[in-house]
């Protein structure tokens, strides 16, 4: 049971251990309680994706420290998938480096919660036919917002003049707090 030490309540004596395959053990006053975070399928995390689209994307520093960013979030094709409109943003630099990231998306009031984990694959003006980015960028705008741009001949100008990078992430692990 490796994992990072996190410390409840400010409190050095009372630590406990991250393990994602069992949840969050912790300890606080009296007597320890355990909660356990729920294994699911991409189809889960899928439903609950389609409505809840405040995220965060963690990604690997090239020291091997975590790299934390809030993202607009959805699921798409299978995957879990954010635009980045910062081409050389710190994110999309990591995930250029090491595509293994994991997606939080999380209710408004974060009492509700799934995380995926995978491999994210980068598509761009670069390596993407100019047509099928666009179609996808639209396709993933959509997926990440559930509502329709109210111009989508401006948003395809501004994500050819911003340089977008699509990010798909393969769900090798899901799982989260679903009520």
């Amino acid at each position: 049971n490796t994992g990072a030490r996190v410390v409840l309540q400010g409190r050095r004596d009372r630590q406990s251990k991250w393990d994602s395959r069992q949840g969050i053990r912790a300890s606080g006053i009296g007597k320890a309680k355990e909660r356990k975070g729920k294994v699911m399928n991409f189809e889960d995390a899928r439903r609950f994706m389609e409505t809840n689209h405040r995220g965060v994307i963690a990604t690997r520093r090239p020291d091997g420290g975590a790299h934390s960013s809030i993202v607009v979030c959805g699921a798409y094709e299978g995957k879990a998938a954010f635009v980045s409109v910062y081409p050389r943003s710190q994110k999309i630099r990591n995930l250029r480096r090491d595509p293994n990231c994991t997606v939080l998306a999380v209710r408004e009031d974060w009492r509700e919660w799934v995380s995926v984990e995978g491999k994210a694959r980068l598509y761009d003006y670069g390596n993407t036919e100019a047509e099928e980015m666009r179609v996808m960028l639209r396709k993933v705008y959509m997926a990440c917002s559930a509502t329709e741009h109210p111009d989508w001949e401006e948003y395809d100008r501004a994500m050819v003049a911003q340089e977008a990078v699509i990010a798909l992430v393969e769900p090798e692990r899901v799982y989260g707090l679903l009520r």
